[in-house]
């Protein structure tokens, strides 16, 4: 895991694990969560869930979660803004995925749908979770923050139906196009989805031709 500062927000890069975790080791992250003041304190069950821990600069512990459903979560991205917000990116099959004022409140369909999420300091509560996602595979690969209002996720769909709005390029073009979407806080716990690009990734694109010209 690799942690840089930019512009005011603290950023890490979570890469999903190598491995699916035995028994053993799911028991242990689950004693290891345990009384960490989790939002969400069991593991929910499936392949994997996501979770997010807080550890002090001296390397103590805060507050620590789960964040799944019933089937598979990776947690790809984190972000924590100025006021100690965090922000979380990801992957979700489960369709009981838990929401709070989400702006996509239903699992779309497809393998997997894209999440974001917002905790309050110190794990307190959650601001907002949600959904993004349409009928085919979609994957929120990174969060970034600019101020404490604008939350930006981007990532990858195959989609035909992802979510836009006000969008730059309002149709796919390839196989697996790039989205990004900006989640905008207008009153603080409420979100609101104020916009949405979905940009043409050229290098698939490139790859489909290649391979329908040799077919």
């Amino acid at each position: 895991m690799s942690v840089s500062a930019q512009a005011g927000a603290t950023r890490a890069i979570v890469s999903p694990p190598a491995r699916r975790l035995s028994q053993r080791d799911q028991t242990r992250l689950v004693d290891w969560l345990a009384g960490a003041g989790p939002i969400q304190p069991n593991f929910t069950g499936g392949d994997s869930d996501a979770f997010i821990v807080q550890f002090a600069p001296d390397g103590t512990r805060g507050f620590g979660t789960y964040l799944g459903g019933i089937c598979l979560q990776y947690g790809y991205d984190v972000a924590v803004d100025g006021d100690r917000s965090i922000y979380v990116a990801g992957i979700t099959s489960s369709t009981n995925f838990p929401t709070v004022s989400p702006i996509q409140p239903v699992y779309a369909g497809g393998d997997f749908d894209a999440f974001a999420a917002r905790l309050f300091p110190n794990g307190s509560s959650v601001a907002y979770s949600t959904f993004l996602g349409g009928n085919l595979n979609d994957q929120a690969r990174a969060i970034d923050l600019r101020g404490n209002t604008d939350a930006y996720v981007a990532g990858t769909t195959e989609s035909t139906n992802f979510p836009l709005a006000s969008p730059y390029q309002a149709g796919q073009a390839g196989v697996n196009d790039i989205f990004i979407s900006r989640i905008t806080d207008i009153t603080p716990p409420h979100e609101q989805f104020q916009s949405i690009t979905y940009t043409y990734d050229p290098l698939r694109a490139a790859l489909r031709a290649e391979r329908g010209a040799i077919a």
